[in-house]
């Protein structure tokens, strides 16, 4: 039984969790990489897997379906991909507690770095102070790094 990884438009990192074989990529829309996998490395009879990261690696229409199935291939599919969200991540967002004592920490005259060092460790995230500036505005005394 052998457990044969293939990907259309993927990258070997796209199965770094999978087990397999033998892992094979295509960029062509035509597949040929995954016709001379048919071919090549699936015998009938033999209990092979074909390990796709998505269902929509391995094309609807076309003989690719019908020459696996003919062959006894199990098509197992493991939906992997994390879809992000569009656009950056979100920046400096406390809750009410976190806000009283991010501003808190903020109007006490440390150095703005160490403040945003302080805040950083509070809120489990990196803050700068540039975020808590736009949060908070300018602090009513001077430190030496502004």
């Amino acid at each position: 039984m052998k457990r044969i990884a293939y990907g259309y438009r993927r990258r070997q990192s796209d199965f770094g969790r999978l087990e397999y074989d033998h892992i094979f990529f295509d960029t062509d829309k035509s597949r040929p990489v995954l016709a001379e996998t048919i071919r090549d490395y699936f015998y009938g009879g033999h209990g092979d897997v074909l390990v796709l990261v998505s269902e929509d690696d391995l094309p609807v229409r076309g003989p690719f379906r019908a020459a696996l199935e003919a062959k006894g291939v199990e098509i197992q599919v493991n939906d992997l991909t994390v879809k992000k969200e569009p656009g950056r991540p979100p920046g400096f967002a406390p809750n009410q507690e976190q806000r009283a004592e991010a501003l808190k920490i903020w109007q006490t005259p440390y150095y703005e770095t160490h403040a945003a060092k302080l805040v950083s460790d509070l809120m489990g995230y990196e803050v700068t102070r540039y975020q808590l500036r736009r949060a908070f505005g300018d602090r009513g005394f001077k430190s030496d790094d502004e």
